[in-house]
């Protein structure tokens, strides 16, 4: 009696075993890129950029005609399972003076007051996580959108992600550049920028909205 006891035992446990290897099985086929993401994140970040007209030689505007910006924004990262995410967001920006502005009559100083400017943004990305939690962001061509037909061609982001998946720090700056594109075609337009830029990410519940202006 003792002996069948304990060969019934021991078949529960080989198919308990089974069980969870089964279920280890398809979680781990839910994932098709290896440490993918899956939720919704608010964010908030500030940034700055310098715009060269004609582009940068190095780390500088080629000529004189460039211009800065500061913001902050707030935004909802989506990620998905199989690398690719979005990202909609606010961005409130303020211009400062700063170069020269090209005229019909010649150039001028640029003399142009501060000013300030709310933009909706949104691009679409792709995404990876190493098994360090390092992360990387590639841009989908045409969605970083500029306005007037003119794109980013690139999200130059990285980061890491906190051990419990809750958290996410990502930033940007020099030496990378991001050139301006036509959104159809990805022809460069000439301009470039440089911009520095940080960000925090919380993973959030729900389908997640932004606050109502």
């Amino acid at each position: 009696m003792k002996r069948n006891s304990k060969k019934v035992a021991v078949c529960v446990m080989i198919a308990g075993i089974a069980m969870f290897m089964v279920a280890a099985m398809a979680s781990a086929g839910d994932r098709p890129v290896p440490n993918a993401i899956k939720g919704k994140y608010a964010a908030t970040g500030s940034a700055q950029c310098t715009t060269a007209f004609s582009g940068f030689e190095g780390l500088t505007p080629k000529d004189k005609y460039w211009s800065v910006g500061t913001s902050t924004s707030i935004a909802i990262y989506t990620f998905n399972l199989d690398g690719s995410g979005s990202m909609e967001g606010i961005n409130r920006i303020m211009s400062m003076p700063g170069g020269i502005t090209p005229t019909a009559g010649g150039d001028v100083p640029n003399d142009k007051p501060m000013g300030a400017v709310m933009d909706p943004i949104s691009y679409q990305f792709k995404y990876t996580v190493t098994d360090e939690g390092l992360i990387t962001f590639t841009v989908v061509p045409g969605t970083f959108q500029l306005g007037g037909g003119a794109c980013a061609d690139s999200i130059p982001k990285h980061g890491a992600i906190s051990g419990d998946g809750k958290t996410i720090v990502i930033e940007c700056g020099p030496p990378l550049l991001l050139n301006v594109v036509n959104c159809n075609t990805g022809a460069k337009l000439g301009p470039q920028m440089m911009c520095v830029n940080s960000a925090v990410l919380i993973k959030i519940q729900g389908n997640g909205e932004l606050p109502p202006e």
